[in-house]
């Protein structure tokens, strides 16, 4: 004997998208802080970089984060595809409460940006500790 499945209540529905709500808020805003907290950390490493600090220690820091870099981006990629997919449910469950739809697709290229612009700012750190200059790097 099959089953019919119920359709949850409105009330579970209203819930249900009020949770979503509040997630994808949490995940938008953490998509922001994220590329511009790795730019910040970047900042205060080259600024407390003097001459007398070893050359070594900043060499695997900068490598260090360049890695994080690496691992920001992953970070970028995996809120995208979480906000998408909460969007998605969003669509649904207001399509299910016949409401307007309220999502609007907003751009994470950015947010790409700013990651990588930081990832090349390691690179370039990493070359100025190795005692070579930015004019040596040619890219053309």
């Amino acid at each position: 004997m099959c089953e019919q499945e119920e359709r949850p209540t409105d009330e579970i529905l209203i819930a249900q998208l009020c949770q979503l709500n509040e997630r994808i808020r949490l995940y938008t805003s953490r998509l922001w802080q994220v590329p511009f907290l790795y730019i910040t950390a970047i900042a205060v490493f080259n600024a407390a970089s003097t001459e007398k600090t070893d050359k070594l220690l900043l060499q695997a820091t900068s490598v260090a984060l360049m890695l994080l870099g690496a691992v920001i981006l992953y970070i970028i990629r995996t809120y995208e595809v979480r906000i998408l997919q909460i969007g998605k449910d969003i669509e649904s469950i207001e399509a299910d409460l016949s409401l307007v739809e309220s999502i609007e697709e907003q751009p994470v290229l950015p947010y790409y940006f700013v990651a990588s612009f930081g990832l090349l700012a390691s690179l370039a750190s990493f070359w100025v500790y190795l005692g070579k200059s930015l004019e040596s790097l040619k890219f053309w």
